[in-house]
Order: C-alpha cells, then sequence, then structure tokens
C-alpha cells in the first residue's frame, strides 16, 4: 500500500506492491522499496549535515562520489556472490536430476519417457510450459494403481523439436508412444501448457483417449501473456530466472509451498534443456490452432481456477460447453500457479479419483 512520510523537511513516497496468490502473499521488491528509502534517507543526512556545519560545496560533491563509487562497488561484489551461488545450484540442479528416462524412436520421432507402474490402468501424464517427465511426481497415481508414462514434450530435454513442432503433432507423437509400448488406450492428464495436445489426442484418436483431466488450460489460440522490457530480461536469462525464482521461493513457508518451489525449479532450470521447448508453445498456442472438441468421446474432467491471470477462467466454461461429456470444476479465487502448483498433488488426486470412477 502506498503511504507518506515526512523526515527531515523531505516528502517521500513509498509504495509498496503485493502479489496475492490466494492466501500465499508473496512479497514483491519489498527488500528494494527499502532500500531505496534509507538511500534517500542517508542523502538527505548527508545534505543536511553539510549545511548545517558549512562544508565547502566540492569537499562535499568529492565524498558524495566516493560514496557512490563505494557503493558501486558492493552492488558489484553483491552480483559477482550472487552469480557464484546461481553456478552453484544450478550445478546442483543438473546434478540432482532423475536419469531413469528412456529415448525410444517412434514412427514419428525419438521421445523421452518415463514408465512407472505395471497395471493395465494406463495415465499419459503431460507437463506444462516449461517442464518434463520429471516436473511432477506421480506418487498419487501410482498409489491408486495406475500405470504412468510420462513424457518430456517436444523441445524439452531429450525428445527433439523435430518430433512435434506444432500441437497436432505432439498429439500425433503421443499414439506413436503408445504403439511403441504396445498400449492400446491410456487416459491423458494435461498440466497448463500440455492442455492443449491433450485435447487434440482425445479429439484426433478418440477410441485410444480412455479419459481426459485438464488443468488450468485452454482448447483455443490464446494471447501470450504480456511482459516489459525488464521482465523480459529477467526471464530471458537462466541467471535472471534463478534469482527470480530464489526471491520468491524464499517466501514460502508451509509444505505444500516448499513443494511448489521444488516443481518450479525442475520445470525452468536448466534452461538450456528447456527454452526451446517453451519458445515453441508460445508460438504454437498464439498460432490459429483449432480442436474438434466436440469429437472427444471420454469422460472429461476440466479443473481451473477463478482467478486464473494466464487463462482466464471463460476458457474452462468454453471446453466445458463444447466437450459433449465433461465436469467442470471450479476453484474458487484461485490462480494459475496455485491449481498447477501449489495444489499439484491435490489436484492430481481429484484427478485420480475421477479416472477410477469413469474409465473402465
Amino acid at each position: 500500500m502506498p503511504f507518506n512520510i515526512t523526515l527531515l523537511g523531505l516528502h517521500v513516497h513509498i509504495h509498496h506492491k503485493s502479489i496475492n496468490s490466494n492466501e500465499y502473499l508473496l512479497p514483491y521488491s519489498t527488500d528494494a522499496s527499502e532500500t531505496y528509502f534509507m538511500l534517500a534517507i542517508a542523502l538527505v543526512v548527508c545534505y543536511r549535515i553539510r549545511n548545517f556545519l558549512g562544508i565547502n560545496e566540492l569537499f562535499y560533491m568529492k565524498w558524495i562520489r566516493r560514496l557512490l563509487l563505494g557503493l558501486l562497488i558492493l552492488v558489484i561484489l553483491f552480483i559477482g556472490f550472487k552469480y557464484f551461488q546461481y553456478r552453484s545450484a544450478i550445478q546442483k540442479v543438473a546434478a540432482q536430476l532423475p536419469g531413469q528416462s528412456t529415448v525410444v524412436q517412434t514412427a514419428v520421432g525419438f521421445v523421452e519417457y518415463l514408465k512407472q507402474g505395471n497395471s493395465d490402468k494406463v495415465v499419459l501424464l503431460l507437463h506444462g510450459t516449461p517442464g518434463s517427465y520429471h516436473t511432477f511426481r506421480a506418487d498419487v497415481l501410482l498409489d491408486q494403481g495406475f500405470t504412468v508414462i510420462s513424457p518430456s514434450r517436444p523441445g524439452y530435454f531429450r525428445t527433439p523439436l523435430s518430433s512435434g513442432e506444432t500441437l497436432e503433432e505432439q498429439a500425433v507423437l503421443y499414439a506413436a508412444l503408445l504403439d511403441q509400448l504396445s498400449i492400446d488406450s491410456a487416459a491423458v492428464i494435461g498440466f497448463s501448457g500440455g492442455g492443449p495436445s491433450a485435447l487434440l489426442f482425445a479429439s484426433q484418436f478418440p477410441q485410444r483417449c480412455s479419459g481426459l483431466v485438464v488443468l488450468a488450460s485452454s482448447g483455443r489460440s490464446f494471447a501470450e501473456p504480456s511482459q516489459n522490457a525488464i521482465e523480459n530480461m529477467v526471464m530471458g536469462s537462466e541467471f535472471g530466472r534463478w534469482t527470480a525464482y530464489n526471491a520468491l521461493s524464499g517466501s514460502f513457508e508451509d509444505a505444500a509451498a516448499e513443494k511448489a518451489a521444488r516443481y518450479l525449479q525442475t520445470a525452468f532450470f536448466p534452461m538450456e534443456q528447456v527454452a526451446q521447448g517453451e519458445q515453441n508453445d508460445f508460438k504454437q498456442f498464439t498460432s490459429n490452432w483449432s480442436v474438434n472438441l466436440g469429437a472427444i468421446e471420454c469422460p472429461t474432467l476440466i479443473i481451473h481456477g477463478t482467478e486464473d491471470e494466464l487463462i482466464p477462467f471463460e476458457e474452462a466454461t468454453y471446453l466445458q460447453q463444447q466437450i459433449p461429456n465433461a465436469t467442470l470444476l471450479e476453484k474458487q479465487g484461485q490462480d494459475h500457479f496455485t491449481v498447477v502448483f501449489f495444489e499439484f498433488e491435490q489436484n492430481l488426486q481429484r484427478a485420480a479419483d475421477f479416472l477410477n470412477k469413469t474409465v473402465e
């Protein structure tokens, strides 16, 4: 909230901005606001002391320059320290990545995937933007007796973009993967950016899709989230992303939020493994793609937050209206990241319950 303060004759206006994610209050640029405020106070105090003591103007400016130079050196040292922390953290993330995935050549291209479980109830779990096969843990589905196949979508990690650049081609790739694994049909769960290709798979291969769950996703072209120049600069570099992620995760306190932080870490890093897929996703999402939602025959569950700022809730109601056998679960007051990250396990449990009841 904005507030005003008068100190030593100087009128200062402070604006404090927060991002409200339901019950989570994530501070935004709080440290920066306090730093600027304290710097302004320091300069005002110096100016007042200079006037009071009658210090020579040149002498005063010389010490101001020295002060600013000292601050610049401290900033450079701080950035260097943070960069060292960043490099160490990214190396640690890379070392901790699970290595159980398999790369197989299908009829349409190579695809990386992880298969867990051995039951006849098969679920194809599709990650969002960005991500890979290891982004989400499938413990909830495994506990419910499902076999889970988690592919890295084209452009992510070891699945080349050439295996499926368009959303339609990605749906064909999923079918080819099932062929390679000798699986006739599977239920599909698509999170966020994994939703469009999940919908296309269910539409193009209705006999092979036994059930469908889409979370915080869309069934038609939508605009890429707008970012200002500073946000583009920050999110366009791995160091910038790590800095933003580190600041965000520092505000997480409870267990659910800590899990969300881990999901964010595995989805965004290392950037060289996800950048191509992420860029292609937004290219495809904003292109003139379409899906015949009326051709989807399987039971469908749509989970969407009413306060989703990335994919408006209207997209969920559109899916419900167009898909013949669809159920919409409204998450009142929840935004995109709450559905996808903060309540990932709860929503995966809802998906498992739905599929157990509706899929034979």
